[in-house]
């Protein structure tokens, strides 16, 4: 989630994203690179040391 303050200190909610993205519509793009960057980076993180 992300979350901007504004100076009198209010708080608002800017974007909340899914547990599980969906990067579906990268694979509409005639380039796939970025979708399987996406995808290469997703597996890194997953497989990181925790």
């Amino acid at each position: 989630m992300d979350f901007a303050v504004d100076r009198s200190g209010r708080i608002y909610l800017i974007e909340a994203n899914h547990e599980v993205p969906s990067h579906v519509l990268f694979l509409r793009l005639k380039d796939k690179a970025p979708y399987r960057n996406i995808r290469r980076l997703a597996r890194v993180y997953r497989n990181r040391k925790k």
